[in-house]
């Protein structure tokens, strides 16, 4: 079996026994050919992004892992519960702040509302 059958199905006797393909097929396979390799440098282009995408990826991870591999567990709880603190200490002065603003007619409506929207966000004690 060929590994051209679009050629051999083209490809007519001359009067000399050489084998011919009219022009027309001869063209149509040398479009198809250029289109396919135009195809496959798009395709190696992206796999290029792609894999150099996947190296950044992989250095960042790989700082980020060496990052957390410094500090130990009791560390990063320590660390967590210094970031609960300022979040506590914000939720705090979000409540001074809405108190105080309830007192103004400077304060107007969306922005009472967003201090109570930042508040609620805070509050609760959760840090997922």
């Amino acid at each position: 079996m060929s590994d051209t059958p679009r050629t051999d199905a083209a490809t007519r006797m001359a009067f000399s026994c050489e084998h011919m393909v009219e022009i027309e097929e001869a063209q149509k396979l040398e479009r198809d050919l250029a289109q396919s390799k135009e195809a496959n440098a798009g395709l190696m282009r992206a796999c290029d992004n792609l894999e150099s995408q996947l190296a950044d990826m992989t250095k960042q991870r790989n700082h980020y892992k060496a990052a957390c591999d410094q500090y130990s567990e009791d560390e990063m709880l320590c660390k967590l519960a210094e970031v609960t603190k300022q979040r506590d200490a914000l939720a705090e002065a979000l409540e001074e702040l809405e108190r105080t603003a309830g007192q103004s007619t400077l304060w107007d409506d969306p922005a009472r509302h967003n201090a109570r929207k930042a508040l609620a966000a805070v509050k609760g004690g959760s840090h997922e």
